[in-house]
């Protein structure tokens, strides 16, 4: 297998960590796959996954998914 670079290793850690959250918040990992996958309004109408290419987008990720555990979406 060969060593990834620097930044896909750094999209994989983010969309294990984005994974983990959603599957707390969302109750299931069929239910997180699906919402990673699907355009959302409130992230441009891109999806959750698309953004994991930067660690401003990650962010914006994980804060929309704080906001739909605490009730705020």
């Amino acid at each position: 297998a060969r060593d990834l670079k620097g930044g896909e290793s750094l999209k994989i850690e983010m969309l294990a960590s984005i994974l983990e959250d959603a599957t707390r918040v969302l109750h299931g990992e069929d239910e997180a796959t699906h919402w990673i996958t699907t355009p959302i309004i409130s992230l441009d109408h891109k999806r959750p996954i698309d953004h994991l290419t930067s660690i401003s987008g990650y962010e914006r990720v994980k804060n929309t998914l704080t906001k739909i555990e605490y009730g705020m979406y």
